[in-house]
């Protein structure tokens, strides 16, 4: 899984940083991450701290996690460049779409807890909490096994629509055709085995979260890390369960062939020399009650020519024809025809059909375009006009005071105190300095809490900080 210490990664801001071979982990948006210095999640410039950049870039070298860059891209095409996706491994695609979140917001502080963003929008569990996590540390927890027993009995009350909604919301962005049939219930080996793959990168996900919870995060890291890790251990998915209620298709019972019965033997004639077997044969006349008695594996005249020869004796097979071989006189006749045409070919009179004149398209005279009768002037709009003649229109101008391109005209924007227009727009004239965020509204700047990040204290000894993380030292 992502977050390799020791790692050179590239933020999408286009910055190279290598992960500290001894960095403390760190857990932001639901991503795997670690401090370092890189951009600060809120203020924009570089300082130590947990940066969501950074998480987010140790996740692009996976071709099979190709799906985390493309749902922070759609984030940032859809809400602008501070947005990010809570990691779509662990909340997945509520709606077919990632949860996007803004690094700005002081939300974002509290983003994987219980009330934070990304948990409240993918939810796993009805109530909270499941179960107390109080202790001096993680490993002193009840076991996981334990934990996910209460989970899968707070899902199993609503008959685990909460992972069948997870799932239902990553086929809805990933594969309409199994979306489809996962929504009436029904089964295939496909849709199998994408559930399997997305509990896989689910669980894969979470174990290594929890690991590092239980490994490194102690009472020691700042509180926004330990209601992190706290909710990680309340989410579950379980698709075991939900690939049971589908609906496999019912495999038919083979249908065994029917025997026919078997032809009864021809009587054997004690009279007639001729084998039995033979179909409209009447034993007892020794004659064929339709047609006359042939020998069917007798050669015709045409394959006798061509070096055919009759059964031996004791091989004839016999059979009662009716008639003529219509197919084979038809034959004939048509050959002997076509043979006729061919010899007579040259004694037919042919009959000279002269080349048809070629007509030629008369043209508009010059200076006018179109198809005659119908000619038209190629005249061009006087100087002050566009369009293309006779269709000219005058470019008219706004009128002063105004923007735009007639007869597209607007007001300039009227700007609620004590906002200002700039550049056309309302904003605040005022600056924040230090770690402070402005209101857009009032103007005001208020600084923000801690990130889930930070130096792993809990505390800030020097102003101005980064979720814990001094200025100077």
């Amino acid at each position: 899984m992502p977050q390799a210490k020791g790692k050179i990664v590239t933020t999408k801001q286009g910055d190279r940083v290598q992960i500290p071979y001894d960095a403390k982990s760190c857990l932001v948006a639901g991503y795997l991450g670690a401090y370092t210095t890189a951009i600060n999640n809120i203020r924009g410039d570089k300082r130590p701290g947990c940066s969501v950049d950074v998480a987010i870039a140790t996740y692009a070298d996976s071709a099979e996690l190709k799906y985390v860059k493309k749902s922070n891209d759609q984030c940032v095409s859809s809400s602008g460049t501070s947005f990010v996706a809570c990691n779509p491994m662990i909340y997945g695609f509520p709606g077919g779409n990632p949860i996007c979140i803004d690094k700005k917001s002081a939300s974002f502080q509290i983003a994987t807890h219980w009330d934070g963003p990304c948990d409240s929008q993918s939810r796993l569990s009805k109530n909270h909490p499941l179960f107390d996590l109080a202790g001096k540390d993680y490993s002193k927890i009840q076991p996981r096994e334990k934990q996910v027993d209460q989970i899968k009995k707070d899902q199993a009350d609503e008959n685990f629509q909460l992972t069948k909604d997870f799932i239902s919301g990553v086929l809805t962005s990933h594969d309409p055709q199994l979306l489809a049939l996962f929504k009436n219930g029904e089964w295939s080996p496909e849709l199998e085995k994408e559930i399997h793959r997305i509990g896989d990168h689910f669980k894969a996900s979470i174990d290594k979260a929890l690991e590092i919870c239980e490994k490194e995060i102690t009472l020691k890291h700042e509180a926004n890390q330990r209601g992190a890790c706290d909710q990680l251990h309340r989410r579950y998915l379980f698709v075991d369960e939900v690939l049971a209620g589908l609906k496999k298709p019912q495999i038919p019972l083979a249908i065994l062939p029917v025997a026919e019965p078997k032809a009864e033997a021809a009587p054997v004639s004690k009279t007639c020399s001729k084998p039995d077997g033979i179909s409209n044969y009447n034993y007892e006349k020794c004659e064929c009650s339709k047609g006359t008695l042939e020998i069917a594996n007798e050669p015709g005249k045409i394959a006798k020519f061509f070096g055919a020869k009759s059964p031996d004796k004791g091989q004839e097979k016999y059979e009662c024809k009716s008639g003529p071989n219509w197919w084979l006189l038809g034959g004939l006749a048509l050959g002997g025809l076509a043979l006729w045409a061919l010899l007579n070919r040259h004694n037919s009179k042919q009959v000279y059909v002269p080349p048809a004149a070629a007509v030629i398209a008369p043209l508009c005279p010059q200076g006018t375009t179109g198809t005659p009768p119908n000619c038209f002037s190629a005249a061009l709009c006087p100087p002050g006009t566009t369009g293309n003649s006779p269709n000219c229109f005058v470019a008219a101008q706004c009128p002063v005071g105004t923007t735009g391109v007639a007869p597209n005209c607007y007001l300039p924007p009227q700007c609620r105190a004590p906002q200002v227009v700039i550049g056309g727009l309302c904003t605040c004239a005022n600056v924040c300095t230090g770690l402070a965020v402005i209101n857009p509204n009032t103007c005001i700047c208020t600084a923000p809490p801690p990130t889930e990040g930070g130096t792993g204290v809990n505390t800030c000894l020097q102003p101005p900080c980064n979720g814990g993380v001094p200025a100077v030292q």
